[in-house]
């Protein structure tokens, strides 16, 4: 009796250790426009852990490791997704996930050039890590309440998104389908020819569902153990002016879900 409540708090407890490690972002990553079609390499990014099988144990803590799957995508100029294709599959046993998740963008964007010849290539105007909040310099999330639709604000100009894309990657207790719960990320900007693209990407997790992230700036820690964070929009430290730059890892939360929302815009 004794052994199997042992085994019973092991596995409880291994278990509960891999939930936490538990997260999911969906990015999309435009490269250009042909006959009025938006080329995208979009990628899955899933963590989870594993067990060393030297140091296994009934206690052993997990460690992490990242699998990503790489589509090439098309979308309409309306941002509307018309098909999505598995170029590559891969796993890395790290913290990080950057130097896998860019060569697997390079070889699609490989794969990419030599499919697409004459695909006229965007140019990388604009990154910004807002940081978690819901308006950030350039974009803005907002729901209206009357009619229960999620919006973002771009230019005075109001885009309505929703999940049901991104609801078949829910894969633990923290996913909500109420989007206006999730708090912008980042925002980039793309354009070619007469199209620009603003990819805004939203982020659920932990420290939102607590309420430790908070935009007053008067707000402060109740005691010892209370939280708060005040968010502050930053620019990215690396060059993001080159297409084959454009992938980085994006800031993420505990048990966060995260997902990629386009906003396509005809400009003169």
């Amino acid at each position: 009796m004794k052994l199997k409540i042992i085994l019973l708090i092991a596995f409880l407890f291994t278990t509960k250790l891999f939930a936490c490690l538990r997260t999911t972002q969906y990015k999309t990553f435009p490269i250009g426009i042909i006959n009025k079609h938006i080329i995208s390499v979009d990628m899955l990014i899933d963590r989870s852990g594993y067990l060393e099988e030297k140091i296994k144990s009934d206690f052993s803590i997990p460690k992490i490791m990242w699998h990503i799957a790489s589509y090439i995508s098309v979308y309409d100029t309306n941002g509307k997704l018309i098909y999505s294709k598995l170029f590559e599959k891969n796993e890395i046993k790290q913290k990080k996930y950057i130097t896998l998740l860019q060569a697997m963008y390079h070889s699609s964007l490989k794969s990419i050039r030599r499919k697409y010849p004459r695909l006229t290539y965007f140019k990388l105007e604009y990154l910004s890590f807002c940081d978690f909040q819901k308006k950030c310099e350039i974009l803005e999330l907002k729901k209206d309440t009357l009619h229960n639709k999620n919006f973002l604000f771009y230019k005075t100009k109001k885009y309505s998104i929703n999940l049901n894309r991104y609801k078949k990657y829910e894969k633990s207790m923290l996913y909500t389908n109420d989007l206006s719960a999730y708090l912008i990320s980042s925002v980039r900007k793309y354009k070619a020819k007469n199209i620009e693209i603003i990819v805004g990407h939203l982020e659920y997790g932990h420290e939102i569902s607590m309420g430790w992230i908070t935009n007053n700036p008067n707000k402060k820690p109740k005691n010892e153990t209370d939280i708060v964070i005040h968010p502050k929009e930053k620019k990215p430290t690396f060059d993001f002016s080159k297409l084959e730059n454009a992938v980085y890892e994006e800031p993420l939360l505990h048990h966060a879900y995260g997902f990629d929302f386009l906003i396509t815009t005809q400009v003169l």
